[in-house]
């Protein structure tokens, strides 16, 4: 069993900023396309909490690759 190294920091920092970022975008297009404020905007983009998982999986060449997922 061999295990890649782990991830960097900075790039899980990145896809963190990534995802919130096509989140907001996403919500952003919704509220104006229903007409909403941008106020309504103000309080929904930043999310309360995020969590944060890291699941291994044992690949077809018995390598172990850790992927990230966010809720």
């Amino acid at each position: 069993m061999v295990a890649d190294k782990p991830t960097d920091t900075a790039n899980e920092n990145n896809d963190k900023l990534d995802v919130l970022k096509s989140t907001q975008t996403v919500v952003k297009k919704a509220l104006d396309k229903l007409g909403y404020p941008n106020e309504v905007y103000e309080l929904m983009k930043e999310p309360v909490r995020m969590m944060t998982v890291r699941i291994p999986v044992r690949m077809d060449n018995d390598h172990i690759k850790v992927f990230t997922g966010y809720r």
